[in-house]
């Protein structure tokens, strides 16, 4: 099993996301993969870090899903400082998204099951 992390971090009624770093026209939440040796929490950090600038400052786990070989679970986030990508190797796109807009990207089912989770 791999292990990757979402930051769910929400910017008033809109979402902080993040594009492919291949395609920039396909958002999703800010995370990705977890290194060998890394902590979920201490990805979740690392990855929120290295793709908006932002630290956390607090998180609750919220959901976690189990897709083919990748085991995702995602945090409610509250952060602080400013949006500066600070990896050069991060290349994507930092925006606000709609939840609807979340379902129409490249993880949208997944962005679907976080939202039925939530609300329902």
């Amino acid at each position: 099993m791999k292990y990757s992390v979402c930051a769910l971090i929400f910017r008033g009624d809109k979402i902080l996301s993040v594009s492919r770093k291949n395609d920039p026209t396909k958002f999703g939440l800010v995370g990705g993969k977890v290194d060998e040796g890394e902590t979920l929490i201490e990805a979740l950090f690392r990855e929120t870090k290295e793709e908006t600038g932002l630290e956390i400052v607090s998180y609750k786990e919220v959901y976690t899903r189990i897709d083919d070989i990748y085991e995702c679970t995602t945090f409610l986030c509250e952060t602080s400082g400013d949006i500066n990508v600070i990896d050069e190797k991060e290349t994507g796109v930092i925006k606000e998204l709609t939840w609807e807009e979340l379902f129409k990207g490249p993880f949208g089912e997944y962005n679907k099951g976080l939202f039925n989770h939530l609300y329902n």
